[in-house]
């Protein structure tokens, strides 16, 4: 996991990127029927960045 996530990072820095967040959840499966608090997190704070204003808007 380790070097996946340096080599992400190494990418968004090569093509000037900026990271809105890390969400890392080790050893657990999509499929494993656990939950998932940093998905839970990424989706939640994704739906927000949608609503500013200029985004998407919510209705």
């Amino acid at each position: 996991m380790k070097r996946h996530m340096s080599d992400l990072r190494a990418f968004t820095e090569e093509n000037g990127w900026e990271v809105g967040g890390e969400y890392v959840e080790n050893d657990v499966s999509a499929h494993s029927g656990e939950e998932r608090p940093e998905y839970d997190r990424l989706i939640a704070e994704a739906v927000e960045a949608a609503c500013q204003p200029g985004v998407w808007g919510c209705g």
